[in-house]
């Protein structure tokens, strides 16, 4: 017979399986959803999915400057590596009842309040004055360039293995006042300082 103890470690383990395939699903699901094809997603498609996706494993604080926007805005900063796959992928999809914007800026000079920025590997020049302008606006920051989370970016896209993988920077998203889910801590990994 099992001890109290280890029927909870039991269930706490099954739940935690099942969050992290219900990310997986998700992400997957969506992709999937915003091809429209069975075949494999490309790169940027599976990139795509996973900025929409994030909106669901991070809290903003209750008011951000992106707000008065009244939608939820994802940005892109530098130059689009893209091209409509973002359009696509959040087509007729809401995030907590609000449309979705996506909006485009050239350079840094360009930028204006958003809720989740990627940054282009074309502004890696620029984290530190990207990282300047927006710190006060409470924006989670996703790049693919090494060094990202390493600069003050919050989440970078890596390649091992063939596959799509994550790092996340938790220090540099709560100092904006950003709460990662622990779901997603759990695919990615994780870098201090």
């Amino acid at each position: 017979m099992q001890s109290t103890t280890r029927r909870y470690e039991n269930r706490l383990k099954l739940t935690q399986a099942f969050a992290v395939m219900l990310v997986y699903v998700t992400i997957v699901g969506s992709t999937a959803y915003a091809r429209g094809t069975g075949s494999s997603p490309n790169e940027y498609e599976i990139k795509a999915a996973f900025l929409y996706n994030f909106a669901s494993f991070v809290e903003w604080p209750s008011k951000t400057p992106a707000d008065n926007s009244g939608a939820f805005v994802i940005g892109v900063c530098g130059d689009n590596p893209f091209g409509n796959t973002l359009e696509k992928t959040v087509m007729g999809k809401t995030i907590n009842g609000h449309k979705i914007d996506i909006r485009y800026f050239k350079s840094v000079r360009d930028l204006k309040p958003c809720h989740i920025l990627f940054v282009s590997s074309s502004e890696d020049n620029h984290f530190d004055k990207i990282n300047d302008i927006v710190r006060d606006w409470h924006v989670l920051t996703v790049g693919d360039t090494d060094g990202f989370t390493r600069s003050g970016g919050m989440i970078n896209f890596f390649t091992e293995d063939k596959k799509i993988k994550l790092e996340i920077n938790a220090d540099n998203a709560r100092k904006s006042g950003l709460k990662i889910s622990s779901k997603l801590l759990k695919l990615a990994k994780i870098v201090k300082g």
